[in-house]
């Protein structure tokens, strides 16, 4: 073989591995979109992006399956298909017999070089194709847009925590702070302000009314969700330091997550250097999603989760459910933890994470009912009515009268078939049990999660100076929040936008 036939075969080769890799990223593009709304919904792409792209460690396996048979499977049939179409019939000879007056006869049909050349052409037309579909079934569009605007609005509003004079009670009040899987105001009924003909949260909708309860409007209500706040670590961080979860991550390596937010003061940073013993509970993997690096680096945590309730023997070995175990044992595992706590010297910090109503439908445990067709009402009142149990068995303990309990929704729920209705807007469930203040500014306030950094600890006795830190306002204060201030609208889209003090100063 000669140098020349040798470049060419090369070059043919070359040609069609080129088509099959343009192919696959066009079929992976068109599914992916198509799983993602389908499971989903319109979620923001900062959530997307971030799911995408942290370690599959600690992710629930059937989602993983599924993910394979909807997404990865379809698209590397169509791949093929597509490429054998492409790249292997225009170059085959096609010979038809006939036969004409008793004689045989033979037509060789032969590909012509111009549709040869229309075929290797068309993988660019699919993937641009599927380029256009994306953008507009995610946005994708309008995110790199964002990206590429630089907005000084975080720089303009951030209030630095570590600056900010923050002082304590002589005596320090403990914390519960419970992070509720996608429990929204929603599940009330379209008569207390929710979209839900029966009210499936009748406990938290009471313990709401006993205790203090912010609202966006004068039946019950909440949080609304913006930009960088939208998926579990996003609001976890949101919730404890008043600042969304923005991606990309250029000056750390977040992404790896051998660092979490370096630059930021937290609540756990600040309940450190108070002396605070802290500990989270998960009932998953705590690696997923960065959440054990973020509370070990911000406040020293120690992290419970499915792995160390195997270790002490709170479940079998090898048990895994769901993300890894039900939140009955979670609850169960709260309780061992109090005890533990109480009986230290220090004031505690116990933030427990439920899992249980996590999309898609949520898992059914021993403890739900089945009150309606509908699987995601029967684990939303399951929940309810176990967080219902814990909040009464704290409450008989002796350290009860001491401690500020704060439960909160993460996030909306991101199943986007379940809620239909949505005659009242869809916002993120709180109360606060036990607080050392009150206030009668509660209803009719527009306020996110990131608020609830500086109202934590207004609710556990402490003053703040200004009453705000990062972005958040205390909500006893009455103060007007930066939503109030702004709009929520201007002020979720200014959180979407590229912010170049947050790149450099706050990662």
């Amino acid at each position: 073989m000669n140098l020349s036939v040798f470049l060419r075969r090369f070059s043919s080769i070359s040609l069609k591995v080129l088509i099959f890799i343009i192919i696959f990223l066009s079929s992976f593009l068109y599914f992916g979109t198509n799983y993602v709304r389908e499971n989903f919904g319109l979620i923001p792409m900062d959530s997307i992006i971030f799911t995408i792209t942290v370690p599959l460690e600690g992710t629930e396996n059937s989602k993983v399956f599924e993910f394979i048979k909807e997404c990865f499977i379809p698209t590397v049939f169509t791949t093929i298909a597509i490429w054998f179409v492409l790249t292997i019939v225009p170059r085959i000879n096609y010979k038809i017999e006939y036969s004409f007056n008793d004689e045989k006869k033979e037509f060789l049909i032969k590909p012509k070089k111009w549709v040869v050349a229309v075929a290797y052409i068309m993988p660019i037309f699919i993937l641009l194709g599927c380029i256009n579909h994306s953008t507009s079934k995610v946005e994708l569009y309008e995110h790199f847009k964002d990206l590429s605007t630089d907005s000084k609005f975080i720089e303009k509003n951030y209030i630095e925590p570590k600056t900010t004079k923050i002082t304590f009670p002589e005596e320090k009040r403990n914390l519960i702070y419970i992070f509720m899987e996608s429990m929204e105001t929603s599940y009330m009924s379209t008569k207390l302000g929710g979209n839900m003909a029966k009210n499936l949260i009748p406990g938290l909708t009471e313990l709401a009314r006993e205790n203090i309860h912010f609202s966006n409007k004068t039946e019950f209500g909440g949080a609304i969700q913006v930009a960088g706040t939208s998926w579990t670590i996003g609001s976890m961080v949101a919730n404890t330091s008043g600042l969304p979860l923005k991606l990309p991550i250029e000056n750390n390596s977040m992404g790896k997550f051998q660092k979490f937010l370096p630059q930021i003061h937290t609540l756990g940073d600040i309940l450190e250097s108070e002396g605070y013993n802290q500990t989270l509970i998960v009932g998953s993997n705590s690696v997923y999603g960065g959440r054990k690096n973020y509370f070990e680096q911000h406040g020293n945590y120690t992290v419970k989760d499915w792995n160390t309730a195997q270790e002490e023997e709170l479940i079998p070995k090898g048990y895994k459910v769901w993300w890894g175990y039900e939140d009955e044992y979670l609850y169960d595992y709260a309780k061992i933890q109090l005890s533990e706590l109480a009986a230290r010297d220090e004031p505690f910090n116990l933030t427990l994470l439920t899992v249980d109503t996590h999309f898609t439908d949520g898992y059914v445990c021993e403890l739900c009912d089945e009150e309606s067709v509908k699987q995601y009402d029967n684990v939303i009142s399951c929940a309810d009515r176990q967080i219902v149990e814990f909040i009464s068995w704290f409450q008989k303990q002796d350290y009860y009268k001491n401690t500020t309990i704060i439960i909160t929704g993460d996030h909306l729920t991101m199943d986007k078939n379940y809620i239909k209705n949505t005659d009242n807007q869809r916002t993120i469930f709180n109360t606060f049990i036990n607080s050392a203040v009150s206030t009668d500014k509660t209803k009719n306030r527009i306020f996110t999660v990131m608020d609830m950094f500086p109202t934590t600890l207004a609710a556990m006795g402490v003053t703040i100076e200004g009453e705000r830190l990062g972005l958040g306002t205390n909500l006893f204060s009455g103060i007007k929040t930066l939503p109030e201030v702004y709009g929520i609208n201007d002020f979720d889209k200014e959180l979407g936008l590229r912010s170049s003090f947050y790149n450099s100063k706050l990662k």
